[in-house]
């Protein structure tokens, strides 16, 4: 069996046993709506209702990740959402704070960073069969929950092209966006310029 039919194999086991799990425990109350976004093209949240993702890094591993969740995707999908964005330490970048329905980990799903000067379907390593004829630019992370944006994802970034949205979809281990539809982005206006 090839990696990817493991990969997709495992995918199916984890989804019908959490799809048993909630036939026999019923469905939970789930605050976050996820809306369209007519300013952005993207999508925004509600996060009323989620953790409060700033209540330290209890629980997480070395690296940050959380060791509570599991790195596959849900059946509806591996969501990200941007909780808060504050300047950095450094006073220069963002620190982002995310919260999302799996566990980041580089090697296989984790998370894309991108300003919304970049299309949302681009940032991906296959951009061409979605059809475009250049690739989007952003910073791949498992850092969680909290991030400081650098690289593509920098406040000083050509990518970022004068925009003041940033925002985060989820991928797996090649870079492929998982759930092109499942993009979240914060309006950062105020703490750039």
């Amino acid at each position: 069996m090839h990696r990817r039919q493991r990969h997709w194999a495992r995918l199916f086991a984890a989804g019908s046993a959490l799809l048993a799990l909630v036939a026999s425990c019923g469905l939970g109350d789930d605050n976050a709506v996820v809306t369209a976004d007519d300013t952005t093209g993207g999508t925004t949240a509600d996060t009323e209702g989620h953790a409060d993702a700033n209540e330290g890094d209890a629980g997480r591993g070395e690296n940050g990740t959380g060791e509570g969740l599991p790195n596959a995707c849900p059946v509806e999908g591996c969501r990200v959402f941007i909780t808060d964005a504050v300047p950095a330490a450094d006073g220069a970048e963002l620190t982002l704070t995310f919260e999302a329905n799996f566990t980041p980990d580089f090697e296989r799903n984790h998370i894309h960073v991108f300003w919304d000067s970049q299309d949302p379907g681009a940032v991906t390593s296959d951009f061409q069969d979605k059809g475009f004829t250049v690739q989007g630019r952003w910073d791949p992370t498992d850092h969680y929950p909290r991030y400081d944006t650098h690289a593509d994802a920098s406040v000083t970034s050509d990518a970022r092209a004068g925009s003041r949205v940033i925002c985060v979809e989820a991928a797996d281990g090649d870079h492929v966006v998982i759930d092109a539809g499942l993009y979240v982005c914060k309006d950062v206006a105020s703490l750039v310029s």
